[in-house]
């Protein structure tokens, strides 16, 4: 039986509720081959997976507004101080501060300043491994249940968005991180380009991001709705240079798996970015298509491999994931989360839908 008591919580959404881009955010193509689409209980269809045929960026190209996150955040906050649920794991914030001192590392060895800011920095385990190290971070984190969760003497983290802490900042910061962040943000080139104003002369930025190629396994990704990007090599490396950043090292933290590693850049502001790009292979629409299709029941194969791929959920009750079978409990990996879901072909509309 599903759980649905306290504290779960089930996230109403309307189709007032949902926005659609009419381009690509990373190149502003028009191009654009729809992978996948997601609706609750067959009704409002509040996500789809587009990717651009240009630069072979991967986005939710119809997704929840950024006014319905902070009111689903709200709910979530008020839910979790009621019944007193929360969503962490005391192993994801070990492994936060890991991933932390290695980024720390990097930026010791290309001899950055100590004033440091953390977009998207959540919970403040991570900033104090940069603090550990030397440095004097500031986090910015606008999800107050996350930013309040670990208090960290001598860490400030201002509850606020980047564009909006860009706008009035006074004093520029010797290096900004972004770690796992960016694929979060509507607006992925708005955030850089008021990271790239943190910035002081000679300023790094270190950008961290899944890597599609190794964090995408399947369909359950459709339903991702936290991540509305999926960065290849080439996309993350265009959306930089759109913004006047320059790569001037790559790193390769480990990933969830075995043989898997994320995506990180060192960049540097320049007035002027020349940088070769990755080839985007010919046949990568078709790789993207095959990757989403994967797992899928066989009484699905009627629907055609060029077709999109229509999922349905019978509510959203995870602010991540959609729909998880376990919504109360948080496993160090992701694709643990996906346990309990069941999958199954309606031949009549089309549509997997999917269920605990």
């Amino acid at each position: 039986m599903p759980n649905r008591k306290p504290p779960f919580i089930e996230f109403p959404i309307a189709s007032s509720d949902v926005e659609t881009l009419a381009a690509c955010p990373v190149c502003a193509g028009s191009s654009l081959e729809k992978i996948a689409e997601v609706a609750v209980d067959g009704e409002v269809t509040f996500l789809t997976t587009a990717v651009c045929r240009t630069c072979g960026f991967i986005f939710r190209r119809s997704r929840p507004t950024p006014a319905w996150f902070e009111q689903m955040w709200k709910l979530r906050e008020e839910s979790q101080r009621d019944f007193g649920g929360s969503p962490f794991n005391p192993d994801i914030e070990t492994h936060r501060y890991r991933r932390y001192q290695a980024t720390a590392a990097v930026l010791t060895r290309h001899g950055c300043g100590p004033r440091i800011i953390d977009v998207g920095c959540g919970p403040a385990t991570g900033l104090r491994a940069f603090l550990d190290a030397g440095f004097k971070p500031t986090g910015l984190e606008p999800d107050r249940t996350r930013a309040r969760f670990v208090d960290v003497p001598g860490v400030l983290i201002v509850e606020t968005t980047v564009e909006q802490f860009a706008a009035t900042s006074q004093e520029p910061f010797d290096s900004v991180t972004c770690q796992h962040s960016l694929e979060h943000f509507h607006q992925p080139a708005k955030v850089l380009t008021a990271i790239a104003s943190l910035l002081a002369d000679h300023g790094l930025v270190f950008l961290e991001v899944p890597d599609w190629r190794h964090s995408v396994h399947d369909w359950h990704d459709a339903l991702y709705v936290a991540h509305l990007s999926n960065f290849i090599a080439r996309s993350l490396m265009l959306l930089a240079s759109s913004v006047g950043l320059t790569v001037i090292d790559r790193t390769f933290p480990q990933g969830d798996g075995p043989g898997e590693s994320h995506l990180a850049l060192v960049l540097r502001k320049d007035a002027v970015v020349t940088q070769e790009l990755p080839m985007l292979p010919v046949s990568f629409v078709d790789e993207v298509r095959e990757v989403y299709r994967r797992g899928l029941p066989n009484d699905g194969v009627a629907q055609r491999a060029s077709e999109p791929v229509r999922l349905s959920i019978p509510y959203i009750n995870d602010l991540s994931l959609a729909f998880k079978g376990d919504p109360t409990r948080v496993h160090s990996q992701v694709r643990q989360n996906f346990a309990h879901r069941t999958l199954a072909f309606d031949a009549a509309s089309g549509v997997y839908r999917v269920d605990h």
